[in-house]
């Protein structure tokens, strides 16, 4: 049997039928993050949780129950989501962040659970930090094992304490909780459904259609993840890496997506990455191009000195550190001659 974790984006309410169709008895663990945006300019579900806990603010509250609502009416779910959003609602009120936030994952599990009829798995019953909120490996290890071939739906992103809290993951950990169940629960793949169709040698909100990478290191994607690329958290390829299993980024709408194994993408240039670091925006450029890649980058950055601070150049991971993002530039300077 094979793991699979869905994003935000594909367990917004107009896209989870797309996710109940693609769940199948060869699934095993079926890890699903908090509903995401549904359009340009909505919110998503962890951020009003948030919001909810630092202001307690009715309306706000009143945004997560439209969109469970929402969820349960347009898949046609049998569960009572009203009774449901009144008991985490009450359970929220004196808890910590961390319980808060977690309550977007476990409802939206729940929901998933109902509309398949498999088993809801409470991820704070196996996914173990310690008091200080530590990821607590051994143990989690232990708990997870108990679940190898059986078929469920849990919720990403968090665990439990034991002091009997919940703890979460840095964002974007729901990915790393599927490499945990997929791991541990000795799945044979852990396929990642995810709003692109897959690791992009650019960001495809910047680029138009860039290339989909077949297939990426697990060095590779850690180093792109560490350098901007949301596809996959940094995190989340280093169990599977270990027990050498196979992850595939893809998109719950159909791809063919990006196999991360053994295997590195041997391309001249892999991809381009950004994000901002200390007030900066740092291009990043991975790349098999030892020499003729350090002159490339360095042409770059002469050609839009003005808004550059500084270049670091190396054989395979090079960086140029300015005041604006050079995805474009730095895309268009290596596949657009």
């Amino acid at each position: 049997m094979y793991t699979a974790k869905f994003g935000g984006t594909a367990t917004a309410p107009h896209n989870l039928k797309y996710v109940l169709s693609l769940i199948d008895d060869n699934m095993g663990a079926v890890v699903v993050s908090a509903c995401g945006r549904s359009f340009d300019g909505d919110e998503k579900v962890t951020d009003l949780l948030n919001l909810f806990y630092v202001t307690h603010d009715e309306m706000v509250w009143r945004k997560i129950e439209t969109k469970y609502r929402r969820l349960v009416e347009i898949n046609g779910i049998n569960i009572d989501i009203d009774k449901l959003l009144a008991e985490k609602k009450r359970n929220m009120c004196g808890n910590d962040r961390a319980y808060c936030l977690s309550v977007g994952e476990e409802l939206t599990a729940k929901c998933v659970a109902a509309a398949t009829g498999r088993e809801y798995v409470e991820a704070a019953d196996f996914i173990c930090f310690d008091e200080g909120g530590r990821f607590d490996y051994r143990e989690t290890k232990c708990r997870v094992e108990t679940l190898a071939n059986q078929k469920f739906v849990v919720g990403g992103f968090y665990g439990g304490k034991r002091d009997g809290g919940r703890a979460t993951f840095e964002r974007g950990g729901g990915d790393i909780s599927g490499a945990i169940f997929a791991v541990w629960t000795s799945a044979t793949l852990y396929e990642n459904y995810t709003d692109v169709d897959g690791v992009c040698v650019a960001n495809p909100r910047c680029v138009f259609c860039p290339k989909v990478l077949p297939q990426i290191s697990y060095g590779q994607m850690r180093l792109l993840g560490s350098c901007g690329a949301e596809v996959l958290h940094p995190s989340a390829v280093d169990l599977p890496q270990k027990a050498a299993l196979p992850v595939v980024v893809k998109n719950f709408w159909g791809s063919c997506g990006t196999t991360v194994y053994n295997y590195p993408c041997v391309d001249d240039v892999v991809s381009v990455t950004c994000r901002k670091t200390d007030g900066l925006y740092v291009t990043s450029v991975l790349h098999n191009l030892p020499d003729m890649g350090a002159r490339a980058i360095a042409d770059i950055a002469r050609d839009v000195k003005n808004c550059v601070a500084r270049c670091e150049l190396s054989r395979d991971l090079s960086k140029i550190y300015a005041s604006q993002d050079l995805t474009v530039e730095t895309y268009n300077a290596f596949f657009q001659a």
